[in-house]
């Protein structure tokens, strides 16, 4: 959870894989939650890769990200960061 002191005013997107990871427990959405707020005060994008269907819907649910920034596999999530960019 530490990845925030790591992010520097360099990076302009973060991409998070959440391929390998099945569920999210109340704990785990929390720390989310506070790691994206930390994350977007550094005005940096992020972007989802991999979400299974549950955790996708907990991460809706919860408001934690926009569902145009969620994306089934790192690829994708990738190519739109690609055109982010050139924004």
């Amino acid at each position: 959870m530490n990845i925030e002191e790591k992010l520097d005013k360099g990076y302009k997107i973060l991409i998070p894989r959440f391929r390998y990871v099945p569920i999210a427990d109340s704990d785990g959405i929390t720390k989310l939650r506070v790691l994206l707020s930390d994350i977007k005060r550094k005005d940096i994008q992020v972007l989802f890769s991999g979400l299974n269907d549950n955790l996708k819907e907990k991460v809706l649910k919860h408001h934690l990200i926009a569902e145009s920034s969620i994306f089934p596999n790192i690829e994708e999530a990738m190519s739109s960061s690609h055109e982010r960019l050139k924004l």
